[in-house]
């Protein structure tokens, strides 16, 4: 059996002894080279008898530590590094999670040390340090590289991607975005996919990197020049953009996608092909993503106007959206169904009727312009049917339009029965 001693500041297991004076007079001295020779080769339970004397080492000086660069600034003093190593050596993800992350080495010295000491919370401590920092997603991608642990599933692993390339920093001397994907070739297969699928957050997204980068920086403009390098499928980025919309993100975040959709400059087949994928986007609740959706239906009808049921039941969530000009497109659009299609026109008329409820007045002008012309209720009484529901919604100037679709004569008020009027000199004065 293994004996274990303690003698006053040494710790002896087996035959190995860790000479605890000698580690302090490391940690005061802040030599990390020294540190991390001292723990080189040493058991799990030799670390964690040692972990006591390297907190004790850190009271009173966490807060001096403090600073804004939390990953291998050149300001970051050999001290912190030494003290940094001997607390990634030692300590429990635990012990680090308990306001110690700031104390980390540079990604050197914790990579070392983590591919020394492999801990059994490994696989834990890629999310637990990205949540501290997105900084440290250089060091999560190299010990995930070398299989040190497995690949996080978590969206902090793409967004850390994100904020933490070096190109984030807009050094002059910094690689480019491209280099850095190029000399990682793997993320092309994995990461830059699970792009489309995360939405991101305030401090970290696609759309808030892109508005604060130039070109070469640009993920947009590097995925574009992947994809005709034949690095990265085009015809998956065009599926995966359109995949991201249909995900609903935040208005800001979501048009990043449709404008990068914009961007690849889809041919004329790629869109048709499509046509039913934007029509499914009809009934998103990002307005600015109807608005790119029905555009490009707009654009595909030309080419290719052989749609008609698809187009009528999408239709439907369109006419509610807000933006003016996007229901006068799908109107546009209906009426050259209706003018192609001349057997659909009662459904057409039905569905159009639905857009009353609009509170926009031009909007409920378009519609009767429509009904009006495509629309009659003598011979479809459901028309009639479609209007009545919505006539006090619709505004006063346009009432009479409606009372002509219904067949309804407006009474004046002079041929209203009832009480005739009578004369003011009757009625008394009220005092108050």
């Amino acid at each position: 059996k293994r004996q274990v001693r303690q003698r006053s500041n040494r710790i002896e297991i087996g035959n190995v002894c860790m000479d605890l004076e000698r580690l302090e007079h490391i940690l005061h001295c802040g030599n990390a080279e020294a540190c991390l020779w001292f723990f080189a080769g040493a058991s799990e339970e030799e670390r964690r008898r040692a972990s006591k004397t390297v907190l004790e080492s850190l009271r009173g000086i966490e807060q001096e530590w403090m600073y804004w660069h939390l990953v291998g600034g050149s300001e970051c003093s050999t001290r912190r590094d030494a003290r940094g190593v001997a607390l990634l050596a030692s300590c429990s993800l635990g012990e680090l999670k308990h306001d110690r992350m700031h104390l980390l080495p540079n990604l050197d010295y914790a990579y070392k040390v983590l591919a020394d000491r492999r801990p059994e919370w490994l696989e834990d401590f890629p999310d637990a340090v990205l949540a501290f920092s997105p900084g440290y997603w250089p060091l999560v991608r190299r010990i995930v590289r070398d299989s040190l642990c497995r690949k996080p599933e978590s969206d902090i692993y793409i967004t850390s991607m994100l904020c933490s390339t070096r190109s984030w920093r807009h050094d002059p001397q910094d690689k480019t975005l491209l280099a850095e994907l190029q000399d990682d070739p793997e993320l092309l297969d994995d990461e830059v996919w699970r792009l489309f699928e995360v939405e991101g957050n305030k401090a970290c997204s696609l759309a808030r990197h892109d508005n604060r980068s130039p070109p070469t920086q640009r993920w947009d403009q590097t995925l574009i020049v992947l994809s005709r390098d034949g690095r990265l499928s085009r015809e998956r980025l065009l599926d995966a953009s359109l995949e991201a919309l249909a995900r609903d993100f935040r208005p800001y975040r979501a048009a990043w996608f449709s404008r990068f959709h914009e961007s690849l400059e889809p041919t004329d087949s790629e869109r048709v092909q499509r046509t039913e994928r934007y029509l499914a986007l009809w009934s998103s609740c990002v307005p600015s993503t109807v608005a790119f959706a029905v555009r490009a239906v707009k654009y595909c009808d030309k080419i290719s106007p052989d749609r008609g049921t698809i187009l009528i039941e999408s239709a439907r969530s369109a006419l509610k959206s807000t933006r003016k000009g996007t229901v006068k497109s799908v109107l546009t659009l209906l009426g050259r169904l209706a003018r192609r299609s001349p057997g659909l026109r009662q459904t057409l008329v039905l569905t159009v009727a639905e857009g009353l409820s609009h509170k926009d007045t031009d909007v409920q002008e378009a519609i009767f312009h429509f009904l009006e012309r495509y629309g009659d209720c003598d011979s479809n009484p459901s028309l009639a049917e479609a209007i009545l529901p919505h006539r006090s919604n619709i505004a006063p100037s346009l009432r009479p339009r409606a009372d002509t679709l219904l067949g309804v004569t407006p009474v004046s008020i002079e041929d209203r029965p009832g009480t005739p009027a009578r004369d003011l000199s009757e009625l008394s004065l009220i005092h108050i």
